[in-house]
């Protein structure tokens, strides 16, 4: 993600990701899960993630390693990729 807003990720521009620093340290990101497994694809890393991938990912960094913070988490509520995203990466939501 901060390859991204760094812009050191090329032929991205078209992808409708969103962010805002809410302070010097913590990137608030708003998307849809599909149009950060299309990032995946544009990456300098190889391989690309599915739509899932990405979900499981996202809920791996928020519950296990906790530097993600969902913000538009509704407990009991599946999430879905046509959901839009808004989330904070870093620890407790701060880089």
């Amino acid at each position: 993600m901060l390859d991204y807003v760094n812009h050191d990720i090329a032929g991205c521009e078209q992808l409708k990701i969103a962010y805002d620093w809410k302070e010097h340290n913590q990137l608030v990101v708003h998307t849809k899960l599909r149009i950060l497994a299309e990032l995946t694809a544009k990456d300098p890393q190889p391989g690309k993630l599915t739509t899932e991938q990405v979900r499981e990912a996202i809920k791996r960094l928020e519950d296990f390693v906790g530097i993600l913070t969902d913000n538009l988490r509704t407990p009991g509520v599946l999430r879905t990729g046509t959901l839009p995203y808004r989330y904070s990466p870093g620890i407790n939501g701060t880089i």
